[in-house]
Parts: C-alpha cells; structure tokens; sequence
C-alpha cells in the first residue's frame, strides 16, 4: 500500500523523467538544426502556374513554368 507521500514522490519522479527527456530530444534536435547547411526553398505560384526558387542569400528565379 502506498502512502501519500510515496505516491506524491512517484509523480514527481516521472515528471523530471519526461522533463529531462524533453530537453535532451530538444538539445539533439537544435545540435543538429546548427549543423545543417542552408538549402534552397521552392515555392509554387498557383496563380501563375510557376514554380520559384529561393537560394540563402535571397535570390529568386523561376525554376519551372506552366
């Protein structure tokens, strides 16, 4: 049979356990995110039917046309 106290420290034990969890996923996750190069972003103009390119330094060009 468990006592309030028990129970209460129980509870508290699992949530530093998903807390640390949390932020050791984030950590991974923001280690990683400052590795990775910058890539090209693609974005579709339905209105026009195009496709542009954007490069990291900003430069767009049309990289498909209807």
């Amino acid at each position: 049979m468990q006592t309030k106290f028990t129970s209460i420290f129980t509870s508290i034990i699992r949530i530093a356990g998903h807390s640390i969890g949390g932020a050791v996923c984030a950590g991974a996750i923001l280690l990683i995110a400052s590795s990775i190069q910058a890539q090209n972003l693609f974005e579709a103009d339905y209105g026009s039917g195009n496709v542009h390119e954007f490069t990291p330094g900003g430069t767009q060009s049309t990289f498909a046309r209807e």
